[in-house]
């Protein structure tokens, strides 16, 4: 999650503070993350539903994902409040190699994330008929 979290604050901080905003990245990058787990997670409850129970899914309302964004915000900004300094300063200080690799990979997983939540998607409405 560290990696992921220095992908996101290395994006915003590079390309989309273009704005001027001055704005902190860190709400940007808890953000992300907590609607990336979200994704995840709804993604894999619907793809275990529709795979073991013949395409049966949950019909959640609004709310539940939103709580649940609004609850994993508040632990991310927990775990990172006093780690975030630290935990940038300790990348940094690697190779540029090194980071590369550590941005493929990170860049990787939020695209099959995206990927598993546009694809549980389409699995659900080919599944029902919608």
């Amino acid at each position: 999650m560290k990696y992921l979290y220095f992908t996101i604050h290395n994006f915003y901080t590079k390309k989309i503070k273009i704005q001027r905003l001055n704005d902190s990245p860190d709400f940007y990058c808890e953000m992300g993350i907590s609607i990336l787990e979200t994704m995840f997670l709804f993604s894999l409850i619907d793809y275990y539903l529709i795979l073991n129970f013949s395409g049966e899914y949950i019909d959640y309302s609004k709310w539940i994902p939103l709580m649940t964004i609004a609850a994993l915000y508040g632990i991310n900004h927990y775990y990172f409040k006093n780690r975030k300094e630290k935990l940038l300063e300790k990348i940094l200080k690697k190779p540029n190699s090194t980071k590369r690799v550590i941005n493929s990979i990170s860049s990787l997983i939020i695209l099959l994330t995206v990927f598993l939540f546009f694809y549980t998607g389409y699995l659900i409405r080919t599944n029902n008929g919608f």
